[in-house]
């Protein structure tokens, strides 16, 4: 608190001049958290309040204690004095939001020692990464805490309610910057843009986590209990259903925008995916059963066929996503986004628009077998589900269905209901996902990064 104010605890102490009108950018990484400092009735009277900034504190902890007054610190008053510790036993290690909103009001404020004609407001710039670091920034929403003169602009890991990812925001975060410091001078990315850009980047490279509250919430049964071949795994190793729904998010991700003010994923690729499963588009079925994995010709040479299943009666269930499966992981990572095939299965060039989509490519994975489509239900496995109304869908001998699925073990009340993919996933990314947020006011708005942060790295 020294530091941010300015205040100079001995002579090699290094402070946030106070005399200076220079951005300043601090961060916190650590844990965080909250407790109630109100309750109903009074002091020891009734229930906890529930938490909003009216009746909680937020905290950070820190892994030492912070000295108080009579530790001849120069303060006027116990740092403490002022803050609802809620009677904390060890609140001396926690650093609360009440204590961070007075340090960044001393940094915003302009320099005392210019005259009021010739006062710049200072910036300031924060990332808060903890969890509950969102309720950090609550006193930013609550008007008569706010002076008008401020120029700050903070971010938080994740919202007052929610523990944040291990290392998360604070990765994506610096990452964006590096590489928006790294184009020059030139680039005229501001704040704002950063933020986006990092949360993207942030959405992208945390996705298990989405990734695997959609699977504890939806599967297909038929693909589950499937034990598919792959060239150089085990069989049964390798699941489809895993690799489209990875695809799927990293495309609602890597999309653009559709506009400045449209920060949110794309989730046409999800409700492609599920489309294709429902109508066959996704797995197709040999017409006769065989002994052998299918095999096809790649470039005049015989070679066993990527992604297949055999039913119990013999036929071949066959993932129409193989080829581009192949494509991701021979180019890995170097590309903006892996989700381009290495080439159609008729040799055509792969549209540019293409490349960021799922290429489930029916019939014409295995061209010169006799296959028909095979399509399977989505359901859930176990939680809850939205009320949906059930579809049994009557296939034709032309296009069967699966024929070897059994009823899966009941996990959940709803399990065996059908799920809507994209539903599920916004209610999950509502409920259950930490999600970085950011406020700030009209003064710091437009400003480049490289103004606010490069021109001055040396002197703060």
């Amino acid at each position: 608190m020294n530091v941010l104010a300015g205040k100079r605890t001995g002579a090699e102490s290094k402070v946030v001049p106070a005399d200076s009108d220079a951005p300043v950018f601090f961060g916190l990484y650590s844990h965080g958290d909250s407790h109630a400092a109100k309750r109903e009735g009074g002091e020891g009277a009734g229930e906890v309040v529930p938490h909003s900034y009216h009746s909680a504190e937020w905290f950070i902890h820190f892994p030492y204690p912070a000295p108080g007054a009579e530790e001849g610190q120069n303060n006027a008053t116990d740092m403490y004095d002022f803050v609802a510790t809620e009677g904390q036993s060890n609140h001396r290690n926690l650093l609360y939001a009440t204590q961070i909103r007075l340090a960044l009001h001393a940094l915003a404020s302009p320099s005392s020692s210019s005259s009021s004609a010739s006062r710049k407001k200072r910036p300031v710039i924060s990332l808060l990464n903890c969890c509950r670091s969102g309720g950090l920034l609550e006193f930013m929403r609550r008007p008569s805490a706010i002076q008008p003169d401020l120029a700050l602009f903070l971010m938080c890991s994740s919202q007052g309610h929610r523990d944040s990812l291990v290392s998360g925001f604070w990765s994506a975060f610096f990452s964006e910057l590096r590489d928006t410091l790294r184009r020059g001078s030139g680039s005229d990315t501001d704040m704002m843009q950063l933020f986006f850009v990092a949360e993207r980047r942030y959405h992208r490279e945390n996705k298990y986590e989405a990734l695997n509250h959609l699977k504890e919430a939806a599967f297909s049964y038929d693909i589950w209990q499937s034990e598919f071949h792959f060239s150089g795994a085990r069989v049964g190793n390798v699941d489809p259903w895993h690799l489209d729904l990875t695809a799927a998010l990293t495309t609602a991700w890597e999309s653009e925008p559709a506009s400045d003010n449209d920060n949110g994923p794309d989730w046409t690729a999800l409700e492609r995916l599920q489309q294709s499963y429902e109508t066959g588009g996704a797995f197709r079925v040999t017409t006769k059963p065989s002994a052998q994995r299918p095999t096809h010709l790649v470039r005049g040479v015989t070679q066993p066929i990527e992604g297949v299943a055999q039913l119990q009666d013999g036929r071949w269930v066959l993932w129409t996503r193989s080829r581009q499966h192949l494509g991701e992981r021979l180019s890995g990572t170097a590309g903006r986004s892996p989700l381009q095939p290495l080439e159609s299965s008729n040799g055509r060039p792969v549209h540019e628009n293409e490349k960021t989509q799922l290429l489930f490519e029916g019939d014409e994975v295995a061209p010169e077998l006799a296959t028909q489509p095979y399509r399977v239900r989505i359901t859930a496995w176990k939680g809850r589900v939205p009320d949906v109304k059930i579809t049994t869908h009557h296939h034709s001998a032309s296009q069967p269905t699966a024929t070897n699925c059994k009823p899966p073990a009941t996990t959940g009340s709803n399990a065996g209901r059908s799920v809507d993919l994209v539903e599920t996933i916004k209610r999950i990314y509502a409920d259950k996902i930490a999600i970085p947020g950011q406020v700030h006011n009209r003064h710091i708005e437009g400003r480049s990064v490289h103004e606010l942060l490069r021109s001055h790295a040396r002197g703060t």
